[in-house]
């Protein structure tokens, strides 16, 4: 199993990657939606890796924005997907890079 460090690196990969990718190309969606894809399968494994209720909230809440991604892109918005997934990551990366805080009962 990956750690917490390496779904970090990979999110910072996939940012890069995107920032990349011309999207003006429809032949690129496929590996835009690869790459959303991804982005929420490392929200999966952060979310395995011990966060307080709050952060939970908070990749839930990415995961529901990154799936917002992947409908945009469906309908033509290439670029507001981009947008999206791109703050979306970083939002991410961010919170990722925080602790995760033992709840007290």
């Amino acid at each position: 199993m990956a750690t917490k460090e390496e779904y970090i690196q990979e999110l910072r990969q996939v940012l890069e990657e995107i920032n990349a990718l011309d999207i003006s190309y429809r032949a690129n969606y496929p590996l835009l939606t690869e790459h959303i894809d991804s982005v929420i399968n490392s929200c999966h494994m952060l979310l395995s890796s011990g966060y307080s209720s709050e952060q939970e909230q908070i990749m839930n809440y990415c995961k529901i924005k990154l799936s917002h991604a992947k409908q945009l892109l469906l309908n033509d918005n290439a670029e507001d997907s981009v947008q999206l997934t791109k703050v979306t990551i970083l939002f991410l990366l961010r919170e990722a890079t925080i602790e995760p805080v033992e709840e007290q009962d």
